[in-house]
């Protein structure tokens, strides 16, 4: 723990109280020091381990094995705010798709004849999750002598949902101005859920380009770069074997000023790492977009694009596997 809080007091504060945020939003500030002092130790560890099996075992350059440890030391630092982001941002769904009937049943209790806090405690049923335990929370503290607003305000504190918070103020302003509570949980439940309905007709409809960046991004550009890269091989493989006795310079056809010149050496090797730099590049970058569609928001597509990039590397190298068991016999490559 004491070096959880040293690795905390040495970095920015501004980039300490955002990842605090982001994990008060996702429900693990308790464990935040602890948490921060397993990634930096396993990121470290994962950095040296790569450099000492690239550098000393498989014989790696030394700028070929540090930057993969570079890599993975800039990505440290980045990881919390991902993780609890993420995090926060599951919370945040499941508890906005059971919102709408927990304002409902709100609503049916206040109907009864009971008060605020009772409705909302007697509301908090176990199948609700996690948003019932807030509500059981607030509930009680409303027993503890804080007014229903604050008890409201400091629910929605914990919990990154703007849908929640629109919901909160709408209530404190019911009750400040006196109006019909239970009516107005009845008609924003129901306004909540018809926003669902469209978000959903929404995704449908953008369905097709989602198909299409994947069919793109992850079948079609590993496909091509594979073919490519055999291409690229079988090309230079066939130079090599013409050019065997004859001018290497320059080929020129009898009776005629035509001439050919021997085309520039390209190094299959160096291709194929840039093929497949190109291949997770274009992935990751093809989760974010998916991600920006479906949700509007960039972070879901931390989800998407490590397994839209594992598809991709995998299907580059066995369609290259394949193109060489079938055609490699026929140049001798």
């Amino acid at each position: 723990m004491h070096i959880g809080k040293y690795i905390c007091s040495r970095l920015p504060k501004r980039y300490i109280d955002t990842v605090r945020l982001e994990a008060k939003y996702a429900g693990m500030e308790q464990g935040f020091e602890e948490f921060i002092t397993y990634l930096y130790v396993s990121f470290s560890a994962i950095a040296l381990l790569n450099f000492l099996v690239l550098y000393f075992i498989i014989g790696s350059t030394l700028i070929f094995s540090l930057v993969p440890s570079i890599v993975i030391i800039g990505s440290l630092f980045m990881s919390p705010y991902l993780f609890f982001t993420t995090m926060a941002d599951t919370k945040k769904h499941e508890i906005e798709s059971v919102l709408p009937d927990i304002l409902l049943l709100a609503s049916a209790n206040i109907k009864s004849g009971l008060t605020i806090d009772r409705a909302i405690l007697f509301s908090a049923r176990q199948e609700f999750g996690i948003l019932a335990e807030h509500f059981k929370s607030a509930a009680f503290k409303i027993y503890g002598g804080n007014s229903v607003e604050d008890a409201l305000q400091d629910m929605v504190k914990k919990i990154k949902s703007d849908t929640l918070g629109h919901v909160v103020d709408l209530l404190t302003e019911g009750i400040k101005s006196g109006g019909s509570i239970a009516k107005l949980l009845e008609e924003t439940a129901l306004d909540i859920r018809n926003g669902e309905t469209l978000q959903r007709e929404i995704k449908s409809t953008v369905a097709m380009y989602v198909m299409f960046i994947i069919i793109a991004g992850v079948f079609g550009a590993p496909l091509l770069f594979a073919i490519s890269t055999y291409m690229v091989t079988a090309i230079g493989t066939m130079w090599g074997q013409q050019a065997t006795g004859m001018d290497s310079s320059q080929l020129t056809s009898s009776g005629s000023f035509l001439t050919i010149s021997s085309p520039q050496e390209m190094d299959p090797a160096a291709f194929s790492n840039f093929a497949f730099a190109a291949i997770l590049i274009t992935t990751f970058f093809s989760g974010l977009l998916i991600s920006i569609i479906q949700t509007g928001s960039p972070k879901q597509g931390i989800k998407y694009s490590p397994v839209l990039m594992v598809v991709a590397t995998l299907l580059y190298f066995g369609a290259r596997s394949i193109l060489w068991s079938i055609f490699g016999s026929m140049i001798g490559v």
